[in-house]
């Protein structure tokens, strides 16, 4: 799960909300008037997310963001060893 995003430093005036779009190829649906980008089950990957804010009606002017998701480490098992004593 990814971390929740507050957008609210980001927002003016109070009671502005945001549309956030284009992170479905990462797994994030798109959002209409979110205060916060939810947490959600990542895909690994990058999308560049284009954020909305609105207010009364009104359109604000969009940011983007680029927003990567790392893939999750493998290990790779290895076969039993033998140690010399000393």
């Amino acid at each position: 799960m990814t971390a929740i995003v507050d957008l609210l430093p980001y927002l003016s005036p109070v009671g502005a909300v945001a549309n956030v779009t284009g992170g479905v190829s990462i797994g994030l649906a798109n959002q209409t008037g979110v205060t916060e980008i939810p947490s959600f089950t990542g895909i690994a990957g990058t999308a560049t997310l284009t954020i909305t804010p609105t207010f009364n009606g009104c359109v604000g002017i969009p940011i983007t963001v680029d927003y990567t998701i790392n893939p999750l480490p493998t290990i790779s098992a290895v076969p039993n060893q033998v140690q010399c004593a000393g």
